[in-house]
């Protein structure tokens, strides 16, 4: 398996072009001040990510402290103290 990945990588290095072209503004490529704004966004992207983590987690504290609270969930018995409340 090993070999074979080794030799993969060889292939694919031969086939890839060895001369790196860069675009700029006038090419249509991004300029500085893109490639600033598209990390401020990517960062601002990570920061909604972490918040959601954040919420699930509590979400899931809560599931479990629900849990501890009535580990036999939803029986019969329990159903109509639900129902009144």
């Amino acid at each position: 398996m090993r070999q074979f990945v080794c030799k993969m990588i060889v292939v694919f290095g031969l086939l890839v072009n060895g001369v790196a072209v860069a675009g700029g503004a006038a090419t249509g490529g991004a300029t500085e001040f893109t490639q600033i704004a598209n990390n401020v966004q990517l960062g601002d992207a990570y920061a909604q990510q972490a918040l959601q983590y954040q919420n699930q987690l509590l979400r899931y504290q809560q599931m479990i402290t629900n849990l501890a609270k009535n580990p036999l969930g939803v029986t019969l018995p329990n159903l109509d103290q639900l129902a009144t409340n």
